[in-house]
C-alpha cells in the first residue's frame, strides 16, 4: 500500500473497514458486476467442441456471481438458461425435457448432459468406424485379383481359364472322360421333379364347358342341414333342400329324421310335375 492510502487508512482500526473502503475506491460497483453477470448467462452459448462439463460449470459460475451481487436467479430458470444455451446436437434431449415435463436440479441435469453427450459420441464414432470398413472392403475389392476358376450357372457352357481365353466346358468333360479321371464316377441324377414341373407351368384358361340340363328334373342338387339346437314346431330339426337344374328353382322342407328324405324327394317330385 502507498504512503498515501497508508495515511489515509490509519484512521481505520478493523481490517474489514480498509477492505470496504479500498473496494469502494478502486472495485468494481456491485450493480455492475451483477449485470455483466446476468448479460452473459442471456447471451452465453456453448462452443462447438466443448465439454458439456465446463460449459455448465461456467454458467453456475456466473450464476453464483449474480447472486452474490444481488442477482439471484432460482434453480428453475437456471436449468431453463442452461438448455437453451446448448448445441444443436443437444435438440433431442432438450425435446424429451420438454415433452416429458422433466424437472433437473443442477446435479442432475449435469450428470444427464455429460450421459447424453457420451452416448452421441459413441454414436458417432461407431458410424465413422463402420464408414472406414466400408472404405475397406471397396478397395480389397477393387484389388481383388481374378480367380482362375468358376462355377458354371445354368445353361452356360463356357468357362474362362487362367490364359483368360474361353473354352467349352463340354469339351473339357469329354477330355476328361478320354484320358480315365472321370469313370471312377457313379451317375447319380435324379429323376425330373413332376410337382416342380407342374408348378413352372403357365396357366391356361378353361377351355371346357359345364353341363346344363335341358329339361326338368333331369339334374336336381339337394343338400340335407341339421340337425338344429331348437326344433321347430311339429319336432322337425332337419331341412332338406331341391333345386332344379333347368329352372333353377327352389324348394326346402322340414322333416324330423334324415330318413324321411326319400319322401320328401318324392313329394318334390310330384309338385314339380304338376307345375
Amino acid at each position: 500500500m502507498s504512503d498515501v492510502l497508508a495515511k489515509k487508512h490509519e484512521s481505520l482500526a478493523m481490517a474489514k473497514e480498509i477492505m470496504n473502503s479500498l473496494k469502494g475506491m478502486f472495485g468494481q460497483p456491485e450493480w455492475s458486476l451483477r449485470h455483466e453477470a446476468i448479460k452473459y448467462i442471456y447471451t452465453m452459448r456453448m462452443k462447438e467442441g466443448t465439454s458439456v462439463r465446463e460449459h455448465v460449470l461456467d454458467m453456475m459460475m456466473h450464476f453464483n456471481i449474480a447472486e452474490v451481487n444481488g442477482g439471484a436467479i432460482d434453480e428453475a430458470n437456471q436449468v431453463s438458461f442452461i438448455l437453451e444455451s446448448l448445441l444443436k446436437s443437444f435438440i433431442p434431449f432438450q425435446t424429451n425435457v420438454s415433452l416429458n415435463k422433466i424437472e433437473f436440479n443442477l446435479t442432475t441435469l449435469l450428470n444427464e448432459l455429460q450421459r447424453f453427450q457420451n452416448l452421441t459420441k459413441d454414436s458417432k464414432e461407431g458410424k465413422r468406424e463402420d464408414s472406414q470398413a466400408d472404405q475397406g472392403k471397396k478397395q480389397r475389392k477393387k484389388h481383388k485379383e481374378t480367380s482362375s476358376w468358376k462355377r458354371l450357372s445354368e445353361g452356360e457352357s463356357t468357362l474362362k481359364v487362367e490364359t483368360g481365353e474361353m473354352v467349352s466346358a463340354k469339351a473339357v468333360i469329354e477330355r476328361l472322360v478320354k484320358s480315365g479321371l472321370l469313370n471312377q464316377l457313379e451317375d447319380n441324377s435324379l429323376p425330373p421333379c413332376d410337382f416342380c414341373l407342374e408348378g413352372k407351368m403357365t396357366k391356361r384358361s378353361f377351355t371346357g364347358k359345364g353341363l346344363r340340363a335341358k329339361t326338368p328334373l333331369e339334374l336336381v342338387h339337394s343338400n340335407l342341414c341339421g340337425p338344429m339346437n331348437v326344433k321347430a314346431q311339429g319336432g322337425y330339426k332337419y331341412f332338406i333342400s331341391f333345386i332344379d337344374d333347368y329352372s333353377r328353382y327352389g324348394h326346402v322342407y322340414l322333416i324330423q329324421n334324415k330318413s324321411d328324405s326319400f319322401e320328401k324327394f318324392k313329394e318334390y317330385k310330384a309338385e314339380v310335375e304338376n307345375e
